[in-house]
């Protein structure tokens, strides 16, 4: 299993794993899109941008929605 831990109360760390906030979760609209569904205030703690302006950026990417059946 793998465990993709996106922010943990806006802690920056890149040593010991795991890095802190996920390196490249501000490159994914499958992560960013539901943090702005849920948290729409969040802002990324190393780069002290809003999930919006994060996403304005990202080329297009589809998402799929999971489905469980």
């Amino acid at each position: 299993m793998d465990i993709d831990i996106i922010d943990l109360n806006g802690i920056i760390r890149a040593l010991p794993t795991p890095i802190l906030p996920h390196p490249r979760a501000h490159l994914r609209a499958f992560v960013l899109r539901p943090i702005l569904d849920v948290a729409p205030g969040w802002i990324h703690p190393a780069f002290r941008r809003s999930v919006t302006s994060l996403l304005v950026d990202l080329p297009a990417q589809p998402i799929q929605p999971w489905s469980d059946g």
